[in-house]
């Protein structure tokens, strides 16, 4: 109800599902969508998108669920500790950080600048959620250090000897969310960004060719 409440979300309905051999006696599963609504001319479906276009990133807040099967190995081999500290926050802590949300973030970008594409970086990464979005015969250039990635993946690299290519193709590195912009515009948009105080960074660019390919 809070989350509604902040992103301007009607509860509309619900049901609830009995699945006695995947649920735990007294546990519940909690699983939900949002439905919009836009006009024709405004929906964003990367078709606009065109070579020399910039890639924006947008902090995440961790792991956003996805990748903990193998954190869960890293744990079950004892290499990583739930109450480990990374700075103020134990590791448990941080595995628990609940997946953020863009709404406000995006609504506002949209309401300054043109947004061509957006990319949700959830399962699989940058290699399969940025090319989704892109026109056939474009691909985009990741570069790995425009920004840190979050202590808790250089952890989970480390202890688990995870190999760096690996890392980049579960786990968002502490970028959940990419905004391909017109490159004229990519300096404003970083600055609203700024000012909002989301940590923003120019990550890429549109390519000729398919898929993602990094940078150092």
């Amino acid at each position: 109800a809070d989350c509604c409440k902040k992103n301007n979300i009607i509860f509309v309905g619900g049901e609830t599902a009995e699945m006695p051999d995947v649920y735990n006696h007294g546990a519940v599963d909690v699983a939900g969508f949002i439905l919009g609504v836009a006009e024709k001319e405004e929906v964003i479906d990367g078709s606009t998108i065109e070579e020399g276009d910039t890639m924006v990133g947008i902090a995440s807040t961790g792991l956003h669920s996805n990748g903990y099967s193998l954190v869960r190995a890293v744990l079950r081999a004892g290499k990583l500790k739930l109450n480990e500290r990374i700075g103020t926050k134990s590791v448990g802590e941080i595995l628990l950080r609940p997946h953020r949300n863009y709404l406000k973030t995006t609504t506002a970008v949209m309401e300054e600048h043109r947004i061509k594409g957006i990319a949700h970086i959830t399962g699989g990464s940058f290699r399969k959620n940025i090319p989704r979005i892109l026109p056939k015969g474009l691909g985009a250039m990741i570069s790995k250090g425009s920004w840190e990635p979050l202590p808790i993946f250089k952890l989970i690299q480390q202890k688990g000897d995870v190999p760096i290519d690996e890392m980049y193709n579960t786990f968002n590195m502490g970028i959940g969310y990419v905004y391909v912009i017109d490159r004229k515009d990519s300096d404003k948009a970083l600055q609203l960004l700024r000012q909002m105080n989301e940590k923003a960074y120019l990550i890429g660019k549109v390519v000729k060719g398919e898929g993602v390919t990094y940078v150092d």
